[in-house]
């Protein structure tokens, strides 16, 4: 197969393919990025990962701000979670996933995305207690931890369980 003017068929995890018409076209990283932006997967990745900084930002300053105020870290963890959750489901419905795709009643849509958060929420919990308590690390590097893996749990089970 000849390499610069092949058709190579990308899966966009949708019923349809995106293609690159020539290998070529990707010149340079700016060309990639441009491909990539464009691919309709990739971009609901990455607008889910902004929905999901600006809800974690609002659940680590939560989380922050309570424990400077006295509270345990995993009450505080707890607390921040639920308001981030609050803002990660308003945002993300908004922004991310389209409403006509659920399959679901909205209480039940509701609920859905509850469970999944707190199925997160308690491998936030256990993340944070096991690198905090048995490795000793600061708390906030645990959340920090705990933030990269419950970001790839929960768009996984939104993405393809409740918005398929």
């Amino acid at each position: 197969m000849n390499q610069h003017n092949s058709t190579v068929p990308i899966d966009t995890g949708y019923d349809q393919f995106v293609f690159i018409k020539n290998l070529k076209d990707i010149k340079d990283l700016r060309s990639l990025i441009s491909l990539l932006i464009h691919h309709p997967f990739i971009r609901q990745v990455l607008f889910y990962c902004i929905v999901g900084f600006i809800a974690t930002l609002t659940d680590t300053s939560t989380l922050f701000l309570l424990e400077k105020l006295g509270l345990h870290y995993i009450p505080a963890s707890i607390f921040g979670f639920l308001v981030g959750l609050t803002t990660n489901y308003t945002l993300a419905k908004t922004f991310v996933f389209n409403t006509n795709k659920s399959n679901f009643s909205l209480l039940t849509e509701i609920l859905f995305y509850s469970l999944i958060g707190v199925i997160g929420l308690l491998l936030t919990v256990g993340i944070m207690y096991f690198f905090t308590h048995v490795l000793g690390f600061y708390f906030m590097i645990s959340k920090m931890l705990a933030i990269i893996t419950v970001l790839v749990f929960n768009f996984t089970s939104r993405r393809f369980l409740l918005f398929k």
